[in-house]
Parts: structure tokens; C-alpha cells; sequence
């Protein structure tokens, strides 16, 4: 088996059937797909039973005894699967039909640990705005730099297998992609870009990473605390130091003040991380952010609470009707 894909799913019952059926589209065939269903309250594994029994590729369903987050049922996923290299994707999210065919071809020819694609957010409306990890990647020389410049999400992402050994998720309910890929990258020796969109994002305002809620981030800071002590002190400081700006300073500061935190809270997350990291704007991939994370980032620096609660709302503003 070349790929496994492993799907964790709850309460999907309105997306699990286009999920499924996108899959018959790959030109591609040597592949499994494990989906994992975290306790749903619906139907979802009720289709899925139903689904296996007729798609042309190799299922596994699993459940868990009780919801236990997307980072718990993505290791269950990971200690099934059979592949020599892993892909994840959400339960209402799609690969390109040409995704697995492109990805084995250049597996074939540079034998990476790690490949990074790009991919598109899609809409309700058919829209699609590509997310691109390429561009920032033409920079990277060092696995520092990856770790540094990578995104979040391990669905831009195609492991081997064997590099999971010994790697566990946290138990999160948010960020726990965030949490083990900059580990995953310091144990890779050869890591490749391939520049095409393989991968669709479905953006759902409902989602729960999109709904405002403490718990999101809270998840943020356990999120790279759980990443610092996994990481081997010294050897990627500067690389994790900007993984904080990203996922603390910027990360779990935007989702605190969209949950309405109080400006006490705000500023106790920049006090702990500066304690740490007193001199964090000089650090050298902030150039690398897009203009308005810097200037978020600027006005975290001056603690300025309120002018951030607007640039908050505008931001919610821009991802609900300007589909940005």
C-alpha cells in the first residue's frame, strides 16, 4: 500500500458522502482510507459503514467509545494505517483528482520524508483562492527554515510513514496539527515542495475552529507548549521562537480576543511568552509574515488591547464576505 489517508470524522453526515465520492475521482489507486469516527451524535457512521461496502478503494472504519478530539483520532488513524506515506484530510474536505498520481510521481523522484503542496480554500459559492506553501518555501534551505515557514495543517503536508514513530498528538480539540509538525520536521532528513494545489479546503463560518470560544485559544498555548518539550533544546531555537510569534503572539492572541477575553488575559500571554522570549521582534522570519501580521504583531508588542479588537472584527468581516 503506497498511501493511507486517514479521515477523522464527527458529525459529518452533511459532507462524508462528497468526501467519499471525490475519492473514487483519483487517477491513482494504490491507496487505503481509514475514517475514524469520534463519537458522532448523527449518522455519520452509519454511511460510512454504508459507503465502504461500495467504494473501489480499500476502508477502514473505526470509532472511538467517546469523542476524544481530532488529535487523539488522529493517532488512532496513524497506528492503523498501513501506507509507507500518510496523508490527512478533514471529513468535509477533497483532494485534486490528479493529487495522488502528482504525489507519486515526485515521491518517485526525490524519495522525500516530507512533501508540502499547496492547496485551495473553497466556498459554498464555487470559489476557490489558492493557499499557497511553495511561495514561502522558496526560502528554505535548513530545517529550521521549514519550521519556521510551514503552515499549521498537516493536510498541505505527505509524510513517510516511518517518520511517526514514537509521535504522539495531544489531546486538543484545536491545534493539534500545530502541536506535532514542527517535531515531525526536525526528524526529516530530505523534504521536497511540489508547486500545485492538491488539496480543498472547505471553509464552513460554522466550523468549529471558525466558531469563537476560550477553548480555542487555550488549545493555542498547550498547543506549542506541548511542541517546545518534544523539540531537543538548542538546536531550533530562532525556528521555534517564530513558531510562537505565530501560533502565541498572533495565533492564540486573535482567538482569545474573538472569544472576549478581558485585557488582563490578553496581556498575561504576552508577558509569559516575552519572559521567554524578550526580544522576539527582531527575530528574522517575521519578514516573511504578510503585512497584516505585522502590524497585528506591532500592536501586540505596544499591548494596544483596543485597536486590536478592531482589527478582530475586521478580520471576521473579511473571512465571512469578502472570502479572503
Amino acid at each position: 500500500m503506497f498511501f493511507s489517508i486517514i479521515v477523522p470524522c464527527f458529525n459529518s453526515e452533511n459532507f462524508i458522502n462528497k468526501t467519499t465520492s471525490m475519492l473514487t475521482q483519483q487517477s491513482f489507486n494504490d491507496f487505503e482510507v481509514i475514517f475514524i469516527d469520534d463519537g458522532s451524535s448523527d449518522y455519520t457512521f452509519d454511511i460510512l459503514a454504508s459507503i465502504s461496502k461500495s467504494v473501489p478503494y480499500k476502508t477502514t472504519i473505526l470509532q472511538n467509545t467517546k469523542n476524544s478530539g481530532p488529535g487523539i483520532t488522529k493517532g488512532v488513524g496513524v497506528d492503523k494505517s498501513k501506507g509507507d506515506y500518510l496523508l490527512f484530510m478533514d471529513s468535509d474536505d477533497w483532494f485534486e483528482p490528479e493529487a495522488l498520481q502528482l504525489l507519486y510521481t515526485h515521491l518517485s523522484q526525490h524519495h522525500s520524508d516530507i512533501v508540502f503542496f499547496d492547496a485551495y480554500r473553497a466556498y459554498d459559492t464555487g470559489k476557490k483562492i489558492l493557499i499557497s506553501n511553495s511561495e514561502a518555501f522558496n526560502h528554505c534551505q535548513t530545517n529550521s527554515d521549514y519550521i519556521a515557514l510551514a503552515k499549521g495543517c498537516l493536510p498541505y503536508m505527505c509524510f513517510k510513514s516511518e517518520l511517526w514513530s514514537g509521535i504522539t498528538f495531544p489531546a486538543l480539540y484545536n491545534a493539534e496539527d500545530i502541536a506535532v509538525i514542527p517535531i515531525l520536521i526536525s526528524k526529516a532528513k530530505n523534504i521536497s515542495v511540489l508547486a500545485s494545489p492538491l488539496y480543498n479546503y472547505y471553509y464552513r463560518v460554522e466550523s468549529l475552529s471558525n466558531t469563537p470560544s476560550a477553548d480555542i485559544y487555550k488549545s493555542f498555548l498547550r498547543s506549542y507548549k506541548y511542541t517546545c518539550e518534544k523539540m531537543i533544546v538548542g538546536k531550533f531555537d530562532e525556528a521555534l521562537e517564530f513558531y510562537g510569534i505565530k501560533n502565541v503572539l498572533y495565533g492564540a492572541i486573535l482567538n482569545a480576543l474573538r472569544a472576549g477575553v478581558g485585557k488582563n488575559i490578553f496581556i498575561d500571554i504576552i508577558d509569559d511568552f516575552e519572559q521567554k522570549y524578550p526580544f522576539w521582534i527582531s527575530n528574522k522570519y517575521i519578514s516573511y509574515l504578510p503585512l497584516v501580521k505585522r502590524i497585528f504583531l506591532t500592536q501586540v508588542l505596544k499591548k494596544r488591547f483596543h485597536l486590536l479588537m478592531m482589527y478582530v472584527k475586521l478580520h471576521r468581516f473579511a473571512l465571512e464576505h469578502l472570502k479572503i
